[in-house]
């Protein structure tokens, strides 16, 4: 059997970076080439182009088309990236801005205009994707039904082999090798930074602040209302990551921002960030008794902090999945960062006579 990888390129989400990082681990097999014409046309396209590149394992684009091709003898291994809708539109307008071409639609209208009306015109045009739901488009196709879009974009993070996150690029790496090794056993997911926009925010909250204080309240708001899928299709993508790959302590984000930071009452806020870190039940093949040794290693400290964030004292037994508790009629502390990434924290309440 042939082992083929096709990196589905979608604009700004980190492409550069995972393509740097391919070619270097593929020198001479790694290849590209852009479509034009309609999804259909464009897929059959795709097929002739990986038939026709017998040398080459690594195949590139951003306008390739979804589904899979489906090649007698060959498996196709797909990967693709999704990001924070919202961030990934500011970081286009940002390129597009500096982008050389005359003929090109997005670059005309970013060197012609602010962001807020980069915006409005783009959104106008309800043929134009750019700026709503771009990630759900592209993802939809992978999966051939009747069902709506967003339904199809969602199996797609659930069942394509490789759905990796911008914000926790560091862990998408190492899900990339997970991916990969099977096939390429001596792949190293080396983290490259390609690409990147100067002077942007180091956190996604302050990057979305600033994109807030651009567009104003109300188009900001309607905005994020068109990219109501593809904020789905982010949070699912990495509630996926959260379940296949643990993050490491020293997790630093990918080549275009943090991870959502926790915002938890100090000191509870440094444990449960640790907890977050190590609870190893969100990979279901995650080892049991590693689980319940992390557990049994951060009660002790879990339990002084609780005491201290005033959400009562109890004894807590060593279990594989925790839920911040309400005890004493004090609510749970998850913070909203937790929320959006679906993770939940949970102690359970074990005391005994």
């Amino acid at each position: 059997m042939k082992h083929l990888i096709l990196h589905f390129h979608l604009f700004k989400n980190g492409g550069t970076s995972l393509d740097a990082i391919l070619k270097s681990q593929f020198p001479g097999s790694w290849v590209t080439k852009e479509f034009d014409g309609l999804a259909a046309k464009r897929a059959a396209q795709l097929k002739d182009w990986l038939l026709a590149n017998q040398d080459a394992t690594v195949f590139s684009s951003h306008t390739a088309w979804m589904p899979v091709p489906q090649i007698p003898g060959v498996n196709i291994i797909p990967l693709v990236f999704v990001r924070h809708p919202i961030d990934r539109i500011a970081s286009a307008y940002s390129f597009e801005r500096k982008l050389n071409n005359p003929s090109n639609y997005g670059a005309q209208l970013a060197q012609r205009v602010d962001f807020r009306q980069y915006v409005l015109e783009r959104l106008a045009d309800k043929a134009d994707r750019q700026c709503r739901n771009f990630q759900t488009r592209r993802l939809s196709d992978a999966v051939i039904s009747q069902a709506p879009e967003r339904e199809r974009a969602l199996r797609a993070v659930q069942t394509l082999p490789f759905v990796g996150v911008v914000e926790s690029y560091e862990r998408s790496m190492r899900l990339l090798e997970v991916v990969l090794q099977p096939h390429f056993p001596w792949f190293r997911a080396q983290v490259v930074r390609a690409n990147q926009s100067d002077g942007r925010e180091k956190s996604l909250d302050a990057r979305l602040a600033q994109v807030r204080a651009a567009l104003g309240d109300e188009v900001y708001d309607t905005l994020m209302g068109e990219n109501a899928d593809d904020l789905a299709v982010h949070a699912a993508a990495w509630q996926q990551l959260d379940a296949r790959i643990l993050p490491s302590s020293d997790e630093r984000s990918d080549p275009a921002d943090d991870a959502p930071a926790l915002s938890l009452p100090a000191p509870a806020g440094t444990l449960f960030r640790q907890l977050l870190e190590q609870v190893l039940e969100r990979n279901p093949g995650a080892n049991k008794k590693l689980v319940a040794k992390v557990a049994r290693d951060t009660l002790e400290s879990l339990r002084e902090a609780l005491a201290s964030a005033e959400l009562g004292r109890s004894r807590y037994a060593p279990l594989g999945v925790f839920t911040v508790a309400e005890r004493a009629g004090k609510p749970g502390t998850v913070s909203e960062a937790a929320k959006h990434r679906q993770i939940t924290l949970q102690l359970t309440d074990t005391e005994r006579p």
